[in-house]
């Protein structure tokens, strides 16, 4: 995995690529390389983490003819099978990197090369002949792919990998959106938080013409989540081993690497299950990693990680979190993830990361389970919304009420993607939303509604034809997975500590077999993933296969000062009115009553927990406010000296190790 950036239509001395090549050291800080073509107006950098073809698979990678340019981010799996068929038509290679196999597949099959490529990717690539610039991104927003257009000069555009880099280039300028905030508090995740900056879509190929600026947006795989009869005669025996067969192979393609692997293991199914598959086809003992939450029993899922990897054989490593913990490292996740929240699971995983990374170079993770097969609360028909993964682990049914935000929504996109969503989208509720901003913003916030961001990731026509489970599934993956999940939760918390994360279920071989199969396989009564239970029972623990979804979140902690000296110096440094008002995005009026609010016990509990994440979202809005827009500079030389300093020890340890007699 790495970091790329890429500028298009400005000058290219203009281009402070060392800069932006700085800000990704943290996803490839084994080396980085840039290209400049001044007669096409194009500029390209990479960092490198090393992963494929140590020794010399640097970028970029330029075709035979040195008339094709490259830069990667990713994995590309089963290369070595591409790259034998390629090599029997004639195509040589100068690398072993499996990235450069998509300048070979290029120039046979020109844009229909995107149909072999298996696995999580972002690349841009630059096409001098034809002068055309193709920026391409893996079908599930696995990795990400950050684009700046100039609001002025829209044939000025911007690539990278995170956000950072757009500003570290000296060609864009960070501010918040606040309509943006205002989607997102209506459960309406944004691919980015700042103006001006959005994401290139999930298994979306953009074409950019040199000559004339003109910029094609073409989807090149089609996600069909309609099911389809199983065919006669075939048997729960015949599924069983046909899902098996392919986590297998998803598993087996992720497990190849010219660095240590591991495997993210939790107390859930979908890790165990990857771990099993892992440790069934590695010869040598797999290793694990394990969060525990050690001042919060019900959170803490580390005695069912550590019996799982004593049953499979594993070696599991355990990071202690507490309070404190999350609290001391948020600031530091955000300036990674660039996305707000409101739970502390993505500092969790940051610092899961972090251990990892002290033993391994990648790992295996479970994310995709869930989307696949229909895990998450939010597909039972109990009322269950995406809050009960922000509140606590049980929440009470919501409201089924009606109104003209339910018909609103029928009528636009034909289903209510989330519970809460009836709720949020009333005027009454945006009212509210709308006042939690300062006065300057809510004549901008009042003029959307965050129906029409919702409406742009969702296409009726596509919804049309679904059932209600998979319309829903539609929203769980159009709408959530790439810009949330894969975002806070993948990543960025895992490039943070340079550490590629590996998704087997999203491997899209094994998802287009899962898309096929009837609903009732996926989710049987109150059963999520009946068939992969079944499909792993022999090689999980009995516990693990007995047990019900459990989501990946952190402790709710308390946004107030009674919650110690950590949290206190947060809401010092963050939610003053001295700091709101240097901010100028959040009423410090809305925000004084709500932390007050919280400290009372005459509110219901659950209206206080719901002020609380709201809170927590201003807080974490706020830290990323001052980290990238009023100290943009002094943060990027900080975590660059950071990252660098970890690296090294990294290495020394590794050579102190390889040192060691045995």
């Amino acid at each position: 995995m790495c970091g790329i950036f890429a500028s298009i239509g400005y000058a290219t001395d203009s281009v402070d690529l060392d800069s932006a090549l700085a800000a990704l050291i943290h996803r490839g800080p084994d080396g980085n390389n840039g290209y400049r073509n001044a007669e096409n107006g194009v500029v390209l950098g990479h960092t490198r983490l090393s992963v494929i073809d140590i020794a010399s698979g640097e970028q970029p990678l330029y075709s035979h003819n040195q008339d094709t340019v490259l830069i990667c981010n990713g994995e590309l799996y089963d290369h070595q099978r591409l790259r034998a068929d390629l090599m029997n038509e004639g195509f040589s290679f100068q690398t072993g990197s499996d990235s450069e196999l998509i300048l070979a597949l290029y120039e046979r099959d020109g844009l229909d090369f995107t149909s072999h490529l298996r696995g999580e990717f972002a690349f841009i690539l630059l096409d001098c002949r034809r002068q055309h610039v193709i920026a391409c991104r893996d079908r599930f927003g696995i990795k990400p792919l950050f684009m700046h257009q100039h609001p002025k000069h829209p044939s000025q555009l911007l690539f990278a990998s995170e956000a950072k880099a757009l500003f570290a280039s000296g060609l864009a300028k960070p501010s918040l959106d606040p309509v943006r905030l205002r989607d997102m508090l209506s459960f309406v995740p944004m691919d980015s938080v700042f103006e001006h900056v959005s994401a290139v879509p999930p298994a979306h190929l953009m074409q950019i013409d040199l000559r004339t600026g003109e910029q094609i947006l073409t989807p090149y795989w089609s996600m069909d989540l309609l099911p389809q009869p199983l065919a006669d005669g075939t048997t729960e025996a015949d599924l069983k081993q046909s899902l098996r067969n392919h986590l297998e192979e998803a598993v087996a393609l992720r497990l190849q690497a010219d660095v240590p692997v591991g495997v993210y293991l939790s107390g859930g199914l979908d890790s165990t299950a990857v771990a099993a598959v892992a440790a069934k086809l590695s010869a040598t003992p797999i290793e694990t990693f394990s969060i525990s939450f050690s001042d919060h029993a019900d959170f803490d899922e580390a005695l069912i990680a550590q019996r799982t990897a004593q049953h499979l054989g594993a070696r599991l490593h355990k990071v202690t979190c507490q309070s404190d913990d999350l609290l001391t490292h948020l600031e530091e996740s955000l300036w990674f993830s660039e996305t707000p929240a409101v739970n502390y699971n993505g500092v969790g995983k940051f610092l899961l990361s972090k251990l990892a990374r002290q033993h391994v170079t990648c790992v295996l993770t479970g994310e995709g389970a869930d989307e696949g097969l229909l895990g998450y609360g939010y597909f039972k028909a109990n009322g269950q919304g995406l809050s009960s993964h922000a509140y606590g682990r049980t929440q009470d049914p919501l409201s089924a009420a009606g109104g003209s935000s339910v018909r609103q929504l029928h009528e636009t996109l034909g289903f209510i993607p989330q519970p809460e969503m009836r709720a949020l989208f009333k005027p009454a509720a945006q009212r509210i939303l709308t006042r939690l901003f300062h006065r300057q913003h809510r004549q901008k916030v009042q003029a959307t509604s965050p129906l029409q961001r919702l409406s742009q990731r969702l296409d009726r026509e596509e919804l049309d034809r679904l059932p209600l489970l998979n319309k829903l599934q539609t929203f769980s993956i159009r709408g959530l997975l790439s810009p949330f999940i894969l975002a806070n939760l993948g990543d960025r918390q895992e490039m943070a500590h340079s550490i590629e994360g590996r998704t087997p279920f999203l491997d899209h071989k094994l998802f287009e077999w899962l898309a096929k199969l009837p609903n009732e396989w996926k989710l049987r009564g109150n059963v999520e993933k009946y068939l992969l239970r079944e499909a792993v029972k022999d090689i999980i623990p009995e516990e693990v296969y007995s047990r019900r979804k459990w989501p990946f979140i952190a402790p709710p902690l308390w946004v107030t000062k009674r919650s110690g000296k950590f949290m206190t110096k947060l809401i010092d440094t963050y939610l003053s009115s001295t700091a709101l008002r240097a901010s100028g995005m959040f009423s410090n009026a809305s925000v004084q009553c709500m932390l007050l609010a919280v400290r009372t016990s005459w509110l219901p509990d659950r209206l206080r927990e719901k002020l609380n994440n709201l809170l927590l979202f201003i807080l974490t809005v706020q830290i990323i406010e001052k980290d990238f827009v009023q100290q943009f500079e002094h943060n990027l030389c900080k975590y660059r000296q950071q990252t660098q300093a970890a690296y090294h020890g990294i290495k020394a340890a590794a050579k102190q190790a390889e040192a060691q007699p045995g």
